[in-house]
């Protein structure tokens, strides 16, 4: 990795922090409302696989580290290890995923076919989120699967697809601006 790897990894962590400071809490559920799947998603098509997952990686160091980067401006390993922990540590395979995916089908075509893959890419990474996210739910509050399903699944579907649509049309524009790759 160059200099410059090196400081968009940062900037994106940065941004990561940012976007949990947007919380809405939830009367049913534990898992807020937060910009933080249009922060990572945009890191992923933005950084890639590799690039992208560092910096999610260096946010969810920040945020084990005690800094209040976590939604509700909370840290600390308890916050991970509690019930919203598996979206948090789940955020770094699903960018890495994502990124590569879209790192593998960008051919440089016309921009709204960069969009459709780029949003192909987030919908496989979103899956991930939510497997990840669901599975420390079910064990941490004792929640079956429907039940982890229903509390903290179902009800974001609508707000992450338009997350990864915004974050799609932003990200390829952003890369055709800045030219990463």
């Amino acid at each position: 990795m160059k200099t410059r790897d090196y400081i968009l990894c940062g900037l994106f962590a940065a941004i990561l922090c940012v976007s949990a400071f947007i919380s809405i809490p939830l009367f049913f559920t534990p898992i807020p409302l937060t910009m933080q799947v249009l922060a990572v998603a945009i890191t992923a098509m933005v950084l890639g696989g590799k690039r992208g997952a560092i910096a999610v990686l260096i946010y969810v160091l920040l945020g084990c580290f005690g800094l209040p980067v976590f939604s509700g401006m909370k840290g600390g390993l308890g916050v991970v290890a509690g019930a919203t922990g598996g979206y948090i540590w789940g955020f770094i395979p699903a960018t890495f995923v994502a990124g590569t995916l879209y790192e593998k089908v960008m051919t440089g075509s016309s921009s709204g076919k960069e969009i459709g893959k780029a949003i192909g890419a987030l919908c496989v990474g979103l899956c991930i989120l939510y497997v990840c996210g669901a599975i420390q739910l079910m064990y941490v509050a004792n929640m079956g699967l429907g039940a982890a399903l229903g509390a903290a699944v179902i009800p974001f579907i609508p707000f992450d697809i338009f997350k990864i649509a915004v974050a799609a049309v932003i990200a390829v524009n952003l890369r055709k601006q800045i030219a990463i790759i």
